[in-house]
């Protein structure tokens, strides 16, 4: 489980006991949060998804899930990709959420480039950041690094020669998303051979955060025995 722009591995912490008992969920800490907030985040799509490969390694065998929301949609896509590559890897499924499709063209302003004040007022329309933070000009200072480093993992990513995956997507947004549109995610079933699916649930561009036991509900939908045809 991959997180969004400027999250940390504890957005996934209530995921393990909501879902099945057979359902292992591995939270990805990226560099630069919580338990490595002194590591410096990475702005190079193919070095962090090394990073996230390589304490994978020695799973490979077991079938393998990835799930993302907004940034880490697009990360989630990159590291399936990476493992398609590998014949014993074992991918059951890719689930997105509130991201557009990997080919789509950048269509929002180009935050990383921002000046700080219109940085932050960004972010704070994202309304994903905890007040607490925004409002905390010392938080916001140690917190403003990261998340332009992430937009600008995000903003100077480069799709390539597109290959379809052999694994489902399952693809998730939310309906009053300004962001993302259904259109938007839609799109992402040109990237698998396999099963594609949408589910718009009722929220805006963070609904995982107010709509979570919809969301697992679908998540585990998605990973039941006999859900994802190979």
């Amino acid at each position: 489980c991959i997180p969004y722009a400027g999250g940390g591995a504890s957005l996934y912490r209530e995921w393990a006991p909501a879902l099945a008992p057979w359902i292992e969920v591995q939270p990805v800490q990226l560099p630069g949060r919580e338990s490595r907030f002194d590591e410096p985040p990475l702005t190079s799509m193919a070095d962090l998804v090394q990073e996230i490969l390589d304490p994978i390694g020695p799973y490979l065998d077991l079938p393998i899930a990835v799930f993302g929301h907004s940034m880490g949609a697009l990360i989630g896509y990159e590291l399936v990709r990476r493992l398609q590559r590998r014949p014993s890897a074992m991918v059951s499924a890719l689930l997105v959420s509130s991201h557009p499709a990997p080919h789509l063209p950048q269509r929002l302003p180009l935050r990383h480039k921002m000046n700080e004040r219109d940085l932050r007022a960004s972010v704070k329309d994202l309304d994903g950041t905890p007040q607490s933070i925004l409002s905390n000009d010392a938080l916001m200072d140690l917190f403003s690094p990261l998340l332009r480093a992430d937009f600008q993992l995000v903003e100077t990513y480069e799709h390539g020669v597109p290959t379809p995956l052999r694994c489902p997507i399952y693809a998730f947004g939310g309906t009053s998303d300004p962001y993302v549109s259904k259109d938007e995610l839609r799109a992402w079933g040109v990237h698998t051979n396999a099963v594609f699916q949408l589910a718009m649930l009722t929220g805006d561009h963070f609904y995982l955060k107010t709509r979570s036991d919809q969301l697992l509900s679908y998540v585990f939908e998605s990973l039941a025995p006999g859900a994802c045809p190979r």
